[in-house]
Formats: C-alpha cells, structure tokens, sequence
C-alpha cells in the first residue's frame, strides 16, 4: 500500500513580540522558522478524544477564515509570505488552502501546530537592525530567522548534539567515497 503526503491547508500568524533579554528588549519584526519543544498534532487518523478536539478546532478555524486559493493561475499565494516578512510592525497573518477544504476525508489528515506561548525562553537566529530595534528579515541567502524555545543552555546542548550527528555521518559519507574512489584507482593500475 502506498502512501503520499498531500498538505490541503496552512495557517502562520505572529502577534506584535518583543524578546527582552539583560542587554535590552527587541521587537521581532519578521516571522521566523519556530522551534518549538511542543507541537500539537493529532494521530496519522484521528481516532481518539484528542484527534477529534483538533479537527472540531481545525473545522471551525477552516469556516471561518479566508483562504487565499494556492493554484497555478496565480503568484499571490506564493509570494504573499514573503513580501509580508517586510512589514514593520510585527503583526502578521497569512492563511494558504491548497485544496478544497469542503471537500476532504479529515479523518484520515494529520493535523499539526507549533506555537511558543508568551513568557518561554527561546533564543533567536537572525539579523538584527539596530534603525528599527529589532529582529528583521534576513537578507537572501543568509537563511531564515529561527525562534528556538529553550534556554541558552539548553539551546547550546541540542545544536552540540546536532553539530556531532553531522559530524559522525559526514565522516562516515567522506570514508565510504575514499574507499570507493580506492577501489576504482586500484582496479585502473591492475
């Protein structure tokens, strides 16, 4: 049996933030990648008290809200985010149906949403522009600004644990294509 992952809907939204920090408070004036240590997400087929909880909440948030429509015939849905990472007051909504959502079997959907409640520590990956005192978009090809709920400490531990896993794996790739490419000369001088 196959199966494919289709996403029929996504919702980002930021409220006007400030992290404050011992050196000051910064606005986060961009909608950066989130982090989150908890993420909301109901089974691969809602079957149990809280699937059902997310999809009644899914179901409603869907009714009432507009979707800007994802299709070929137009850029809107794709450049919307984008263009609206430059807004200056640190508010943002943006709601993308890539399906008809009247349309689907929701119980066989997964449901999920990330979010950092106010109040959590987290740490921010990004550029900082001291003409606006905040968090801003990153300029291209320098990444996205990232949120990461945690204490430094604790952020610092999980990037040192992901920086080793590479490590580990980027040896092992960089001694598989030695070996091979030793192998290949090795049957070119016989």
């Amino acid at each position: 049996q196959r199966r494919s992952v289709i996403t029929h809907a996504r919702g980002c939204a930021l409220i006007p933030a400030t992290i404050t920090t011992q050196a000051g408070s910064f606005k986060l004036l961009t909608v950066p990648e989130l982090e989150s240590e908890a993420v909301i997400s109901s089974s691969s087929r809602i079957r149990d008290a809280a699937g059902f909880a997310y999809l009644a909440a899914f179901q409603q948030y869907a009714k009432t809200t507009a979707f800007i429509q994802a299709d070929q015939s137009t850029k809107n849905a794709a450049n919307e985010l984008v263009d609206s990472w430059t807004d200056a007051d640190g508010h943002y909504r943006s709601d993308v149906a890539y399906s008809d959502l009247s349309s689907i079997d929701w119980s066989n959907c997964k449901l999920e949403q990330q979010q950092i409640l106010a109040g959590r520590q987290v740490c921010v990956f990004g550029t900082y522009s001291a003409d606006k005192a905040g968090i801003v978009p990153s300029p291209p090809r320098r990444g996205s600004p990232r949120l990461v709920e945690g204490s430094s400490e604790a952020v610092v531990a999980k990037l040192r644990s992901r920086a080793r896993f590479w490590l580990f794996f980027g040896s092992l790739f960089v001694g598989g294509v030695s070996a091979a490419l030793g192998l290949i000369s090795a049957k070119l001088v016989v």
